[in-house]
Parts: C-alpha cells; sequence; structure tokens
C-alpha cells in the first residue's frame, strides 16, 4: 500500500467515525459504517506504527479499528501502548473504557472513564458512557447525573437523551422522561421511538389520550412496539 493509499484510507476512516459518540445508544459501542474497510484501515495504521513505533494517535486509530473488527484484546494492547505513550490522552483512555465495558469489566471502564474526564472534563461522550455503566451495575441516580453532564456538554446528545429517559423511567419518574422524549421529538421530528416511548410513558402515568396519539404516531412511522400495543388494544392507526 502506497503512502498515498494509507493517508486516504485513514481520511476515511476518520469521516466514518466523526461524531459516533452521539449516535450510539445504550447498549452499543463504537460501530462503524459497513462502507469502511476495517482490515485495510487497520493495515494503514501498522504501515503508519511501522515507520513511527511511537506515534501514540495511530495505537487508538488501530485500536478502535480492532474493536470493530471483534479483536477486543488486541484494542486493549494498543490503547495500553497509547497511554504508555501519551498518559494524558483522554481518546485512549475513552477507547479502553469501551472495549471493558463491552466485555463486562465495567469498574475498569469506570476508571478509564474517569481518566478521560479528568482529561477533558468537556468529554461528553465519556459522561454519557461511564452513565451507561453505573446503569449497568443498577446506579441509575449516578447514570442520571452522568447523562445531564453529557447532555450539558452536548444539548444535542441525542444517545444522551435516550439513556436518560430509559434512567428516569426504571426509577418510576415518568415526568422527566417524558420531558427528555419531548426533546428528542424536537431534535427529529420522525423520532418513532420516541414517539412510541413517550406514549407508554403517559400511559403509565394514566393519560389515555396522549399515550393514544402518540403510540398512532409512532406506529404509523414503523415502530413495531407501537403497533402491537395498538392491535392488542384493537386500535387502528
Amino acid at each position: 500500500m502506497e503512502w498515498q493509499d494509507i493517508i486516504r484510507k485513514l481520511k476515511e476512516y476518520k469521516k466514518a467515525i466523526k461524531g459516533l459518540g452521539e449516535k450510539d445508544r445504550s447498549e452499543k459501542g463504537n460501530t462503524l459504517e459497513p462502507s469502511v474497510d476495517l482490515k485495510e484501515t487497520k493495515d494503514a495504521y501498522t504501515r503508519i506504527i511501522e515507520q513511527n513505533i511511537e506515534y501514540a494517535e495511530a495505537y487508538i486509530g488501530r485500536g478502535t479499528v480492532s474493536k470493530n473488527l471483534g479483536d477486543d484484546y488486541q484494542a486493549i494492547r494498543d490503547y495500553n501502548r497509547a497511554i504508555e505513550l501519551n498518559p494524558k490522552s483522554a481518546e485512549a483512555y475513552f477507547g479502553r473504557g469501551i472495549v471493558y465495558q463491552d466485555i463486562g469489566k465495567y469498574y475498569r471502564a469506570i476508571r478509564d472513564y474517569d481518566r478521560a474526564i479528568e482529561e477533558n472534563p468537556k468529554y461528553a461522550e465519556a459522561y454519557n458512557h461511564r452513565g451507561i455503566v453505573f446503569r449497568k451495575l443498577g446506579d441509575y441516580h449516578r447514570a442520571i447525573r452522568d447523562y445531564d453532564r453529557a447532555i450539558e456538554e452536548n444539548p444535542k446528545y441525542i444517545a444522551a437523551y435516550h439513556n436518560r429517559a430509559s434512567a428516569y423511567e426504571i426509577i418510576g419518574n415518568y415526568y422527566h422522561a417524558i420531558e427528555d422524549y419531548n426533546k428528542l421529538i424536537e431534535i427529529n421530528p420522525e423520532d418513532k421511538k420516541s414517539y412510541s416511548n413517550r406514549g407508554l410513558a403517559y400511559e403509565k402515568l394514566g393519560k389515555s389520550e396522549q399515550a393514544i396519539s402518540d403510540l398512532k404516531t409512532a406506529a404509523r412511522l414503523g415502530d413495531k412496539v407501537a403497533q402491537h400495543v395498538l392491535k392488542s388494544k384493537r386500535i387502528q392507526w
């Protein structure tokens, strides 16, 4: 692979992951578009590392690609090396935290997110993912505080609103959940899942008219859950 091809592949890769943290959901880590050739991109990073074995950013990039190829332990090795080279790299701690989160090592993930936030206190994705881990551990109030901070840093962070709304529902705070669904629908009026979830929250509060209205909208937009609920009630949409 020629040097120009390496640079082109890395530009394509970076474009594909731009804003990734804003798109993920509570059950997903970093996932690239299928159009990105991960093996070629990994090879490109390897070539960069061969040229400069102390280039921390290349190890971070290869670690993220390895994670998306399903090689979690290679990803951890690359993030470890990046951190050795640059102990203040918030991105490296965040990337390693994602891997630990996905393999169920939650306390290690929290430590890495803590360090990422220490190095970059405005790191919205790190707050969001730390919140996800707290939720998995059943600490919903700490999760909500992290989602609050993620949204404070990025008021259009869709994943954080979804995650916070879900946590509010778990603790029975349906009014706050509805406020988050309102915001999500404001951001994207075609968000069928938010209509569906808001409708179900209204139903929990005994607000049948609002619930049916939202469920009908969600059903028309193609939401399967809303369609099932309405069918069970014998309501057309």
